[in-house]
């Protein structure tokens, strides 16, 4: 199951870093994806993947993907503690107002309703 995720992210991490080489006009070989930005090593440019998002979404799908070696791990297989985020692969909240208990969600659904029912009234 870990393979397939891997692929999955290997494949978007390919799309993203040959739509940046096509929007600078340099080889794919020049350009390296990390911590959310596509660069191009020689000239020290960087993009986004939300820059690049839409026109990595027009391109083809790599069928092969090159996977990282574990060695390029940053997250498989290391302490999620101590990064500061504990708690939120596991569905915590990380902000209040998203955090709801079932009775305030339930709460919440009722004043949406007596608002629409309000709102037809008018």
């Amino acid at each position: 199951m870990l393979t397939h995720w891997r692929r999955v992210g290997a494949a978007g991490r390919e799309m993203l870093i040959t739509a940046a080489a096509k929007e600078w006009g340099v080889p794919v070989e020049e350009c390296r994806a990390e911590q959310s930005v596509v660069i191009h090593q020689p000239s020290g440019r960087k993009l986004t993947y939300g820059q690049l998002a839409e026109k990595a979404a027009l391109l083809p799908v790599p069928k092969e993907p090159k996977l990282k070696s574990p060695e390029e791990f940053r997250f498989i297989g290391k302490d999620s503690s101590a990064s500061g985020h504990a708690g939120q692969g596991f569905g915590a909240c990380a902000l209040r107002h998203r955090c709801q208990s079932p009775r305030d969600a339930r709460r919440d659904r009722a004043a949406l309703s007596r608002l629409r029912w309000k709102s037809r009234q008018l």
